[in-house]
């Protein structure tokens, strides 16, 4: 199935597109003050394709994430901008995965955003690859490198290397990790122990390490679900026993937050790593800062029209609620590189899209990416990020996101 959703001139609050992005501090700003300059006028049509993660299984703790794509798509709007998000969905497996690409490529979309994760995408990337259409990756590493497939996610690298340095800050130099065998952490943290997630008894000999003094903190490395159903029994099996817990990139997903918050474990202080793009990046300094404050004033404006991309109104996605910064900056990326080439062909695009450094100068509301290399992230955009429960207010105020974390990087 597809569906697609036209954001063009019909939203535009202002027909003359200013030189570089608007950006203002000041809450409730108008349109024109969110708006992102865009020029296509060499170009007829720009569609994107978005891969959707599936309602349930691997990667569909990102499904709500992506529609932050549409907040970018109706800021160009407020430009004068026309551009098309065609839908397609990604059902969890290897073969819908790859007829919802073959899809999106048909329909001629001049670009691809694979808004999930999990080695299931490996075919629908291969497929996108040979086609010659640019693909984004805003939450996940490609599950083996291909020509013109790029990932504004961290690598597993900087995740290991951030984390590595997050236990040192600490203290914490005896880490016990909780996570499956293929866990590609382990080279880089050196744990005293492993112990697989899946063991009834996990928890019980993680609490056991723990008060023998065998461990000094433990590190959680799952799927969002899992990493939340073991923060919530660590919560309650600790006592008043104090040790820092440190949890995977995909603990800054909504699915995350809303059971841990479910579960009573919200005010458990928790450590991750990732890129600042969570609600408090507007208290960044500079540009950065005015650059994100501008995405969640034009996440405000939008909420009332958008509905997450133009899913049924059947679907679990519930709007544009939790729409994230990394989906709104592969749009943007897309948008410059079609700029650049004065065209939509795929193939164009693609080319010029490996040409592109990007900053907040150029609409991005997150770190600078740079396509020059398939991971776009420098080492420096990688943060330690703490947990909390105090909502920065920066979402719709519709009573959806009651339950949730928010995380912040650490200062200096």
């Amino acid at each position: 199935m597809i569906i697609a959703l036209v954001v063009g001139a019909s939203l535009a609050a202002c027909t003359t597109a200013p030189s570089t992005p608007a950006i203002s501090s000041s809450a409730g700003v108008g349109a024109s003050a969110i708006a992102l300059p865009i020029d296509l006028d060499q170009i007829d049509h720009l569609a994107i394709g978005v891969l959707i993660a599936p309602v349930d299984g691997e990667g569909s703790e990102y499904r709500p994430m992506i529609a932050g794509a549409t907040v970018a798509a109706s800021r160009f709007a407020l430009s004068g901008g026309s551009i098309e998000l065609v839908n397609a969905y990604d059902d969890g497996t290897s073969a819908g995965a790859l007829a919802a690409t073959q899809q999106l490529l048909d329909a001629g979309v001049s670009a691809l955003i694979i808004g999930s994760s999990g080695e299931h995408l490996a075919a629908a990337i291969d497929a996108a690859s040979l086609a010659e259409t640019a693909v984004i990756l805003p939450y996940a590493q490609a599950p083996s490198p291909r020509a013109g497939v790029w990932s504004t996610a961290p690598t597993v690298r900087q995740t290991g290397e951030t984390l590595t340095g997050a236990l040192s800050h600490i203290g914490a130099n005896r880490p016990l990790l909780l996570a499956s065998a293929d866990s590609s952490l382990t080279a880089w943290l050196d744990p005293v122990d492993r112990i697989d997630p899946d063991n009834p008894q996990a928890v019980a000999t993680t609490i056991e390490r723990l008060t023998s003094l065998q461990a000094d903190a433990v590190v959680i490395d799952a799927p969002a679900d899992i990493m939340a159903e073991l923060v919530a029994s660590l919560h309650h099996d600790l006592g008043d026993l104090s040790v820092p817990i440190l949890v995977g990139p995909a603990a800054v997903t909504p699915l995350f937050g809303e059971m841990t918050t479910v579960a009573g474990a919200s005010a458990l202080p928790l450590i991750s790593v990732g890129v600042n793009t969570d609600d408090q990046a507007e208290l960044a300094s500079g540009g950065a800062g005015l650059a994100a404050d501008s995405f969640f004033e034009a996440l405000k404006l939008d909420v009332d029209h958008a509905d997450c991309l133009g899913l049924p109104t059947q679907s679990s996605c519930s709007g544009t609620d939790w729409a994230d910064i990394n989906s709104h900056d592969a749009v943007v990326a897309l948008v410059r590189a079609a700029e650049r080439a004065r065209s939509s062909k795929p193939s164009d695009l693609r080319s010029s899209l490996e040409q592109l450094s990007l900053d907040w100068r150029d609409g991005l509301a997150g770190a600078d990416l740079d396509f020059h290399a398939a991971n776009t992230l420098d080492d420096d955009a990688i943060d330690v990020l703490h947990s909390t429960t105090e909502d920065p207010g920066e979402r719709p105020d519709d009573g959806s996101n009651d339950d949730g974390l928010f995380w912040f990087a650490e200062l200096g």
